[in-house]
């Protein structure tokens, strides 16, 4: 089982497929936009607190972002940034496994090299690829793939056969791979008598296992992922039965923000 809002997106891709292949590649941009998000979300809630309040400060940018160049900078300062000074211990491994220079063969190079062809496939202009990559240039990428391709209409159907081929290998290459999207995540709600609900969005919540027994913690109903610890994840929202998962999406109002679903296309809102 990979992450389940992940399985979700990936499965409407393959249903899409069966239509045309403009469908299925503008299907799998949603499904490489919904990683983008998931990624960036869990690396941001694995930021530990301190006087700056460097993880609301990313998730308010967030909360406010209108396009996924902004969600690059935000996983930019969480990795490598003013913000990377207080990343957990428990998350170093992800944040090597996404600032580590890598070589062809690697699975990060691997992912950068498919998304760069799928650009080359396309006829659309980006940066290039050296011999070593991390993968914080995939997410530079991606950005400029999804921003050029928005307006369905500048993408000749023609030319999406083969770039989603190669914009399906880059996102199972990382969703395969990538160990955040390996870790125990699981939405929690809490029932009448303290104990809680714990719905598997990940292969092993284990580490929740306590928390359908005992009464000593109080947490608020959401997704979490475990780093140590149960940590939220606030811009994304579910459910308990994990029909649907919603990403911040831009658009605040006042106090509320837009959240989108990558699965049934729903946009919603919160507080």
């Amino acid at each position: 089982m990979t992450h389940a809002a992940i399985e979700q997106v990936l499965k409407r891709a393959e249903i899409a497929k069966s239509d045309s292949d403009f469908t299925y590649f503008f299907s799998l941009l949603l499904a490489a936009e919904a990683l983008t998000k998931t990624i960036v979300l869990g690396i941001v809630a694995a930021i530990g607190d301190d006087k700056d309040r460097h993880r609301y400060r990313l998730e308010h940018q967030l909360v406010r972002a209108e396009g996924l160049g902004e969600w690059g900078r935000a996983i930019e300062d969480a990795l490598t940034g003013p913000a990377s000074q207080h990343l957990l211990l428990e998350a170093r491994m992800e944040q090597t496994e996404l600032t580590r220079l890598c070589r062809a063969g690697d699975w990060q190079y691997d992912a950068v090299s498919a998304l760069k062809a799928a650009f080359v496939h396309l006829g659309i202009e980006a940066e290039d690829v050296p011999v070593k990559s991390d993968m914080r240039r995939w997410f530079r990428l991606f950005a400029t793939l999804r921003n050029k391709t928005r307006a369905h209409g500048a993408t000749q159907p023609g030319k999406t056969s083969r770039a989603a081929e190669h914009l399906a290998r880059s996102i199972n290459l990382i969703s395969q791979n990538f160990s955040l999207l390996k870790r125990p995540w699981a939405y929690l709600y809490r029932n009448m008598n303290g104990k809680y609900r714990v719905s598997l969005i990940s292969e092993d919540v284990s580490p929740f296992d306590p928390l359908k027994k005992g009464r000593d913690q109080s947490l608020p109903n959401g997704i979490y992922v475990h780093l140590g610890a149960p940590r939220p994840v606030p811009l994304i929202a579910g459910d308990p039965e994990l029909q649907d998962f919603f990403f911040a999406n831009g658009g605040l109002s006042g106090k509320r923000f837009e959240l989108l679903s990558y699965f049934t296309e729903t946009i919603g809102s919160h507080a």
